[in-house]
C-alpha cells in the first residue's frame, strides 16, 4: 500500500506524468474509467410485452494492483525510475545509498504533503528495497520494491 502510494508520487512528480483534468460527464455520454476498470453495469427490468428476462447488475471491475503495468498515460514503474534515477544517484555509481535513498522517499513525502518519514520508516523501507543486502539500492531492485 505504501509503495503503491510512493509509485503514485513518483509518477505525479515525474517529467513522464501528464496533467489531467477530470470533468463531470453528462448522463448521455459514455463513463471513461481508468485503464484497467471496467464501470458497473446496471441491472434490466424483464419486459413482459417482448418476453425479454431481467438481467442482473454486473458489479464494477477495480483496476490490476500490478503497478508494472503501464499507466493511463502509458509510464510504469520501471520508466518513471528510469528516467528519475540521476536526480537521486548523485554519484552515478548506479546504486543508491542508504542517503540517497532517504532522500528521494523524503521528497516524495514531502511533494504529497505529508510529514517526513520516520528514521524507521526509512530503514524498514531501505532494508526491503535492498534485497541483496550489499547496502544501496539498484535500479531493478527499486522497481522491484515499488512493483511488489
Amino acid at each position: 500500500m505504501i509503495k503503491t502510494s510512493l509509485f503514485g508520487l513518483l509518477v505525479a512528480g515525474s517529467t513522464l506524468a501528464a496533467a489531467q483534468t477530470v470533468t463531470p460527464t453528462p448522463a448521455t455520454t459514455p463513463v471513461t474509467t481508468p485503464s484497467g476498470t471496467q464501470p458497473a453495469t446496471p441491472a434490466t427490468p424483464a419486459d413482459p410485452a417482448t418476453g425479454t428476462a431481467a438481467t442482473p447488475a454486473t458489479p464494477a471491475t477495480p483496476a490490476t494492483t500490478d503497478s508494472l503495468a503501464p499507466t493511463e498515460g502509458g509510464t510504469s514503474v520501471d520508466s518513471v525510475v528510469s528516467a528519475e534515477w540521476s536526480t537521486y544517484d548523485a554519484n552515478n555509481n548506479q546504486s543508491l545509498s542508504r542517503t540517497e535513498f532517504d532522500k528521494w522517499v523524503t521528497a516524495l513525502q514531502s511533494a504529497s504533503g505529508g510529514k517526513a518519514p520516520t528514521k524507521g520508516y526509512l530503514t524498514s523501507a531501505f532494508k526491503k528495497a535492498d534485497k541483496d543486502n550489499s547496502g544501496g539500492v539498484s535500479q531493478p531492485e527499486l522497481v522491484a520494491f515499488l512493483g511488489s
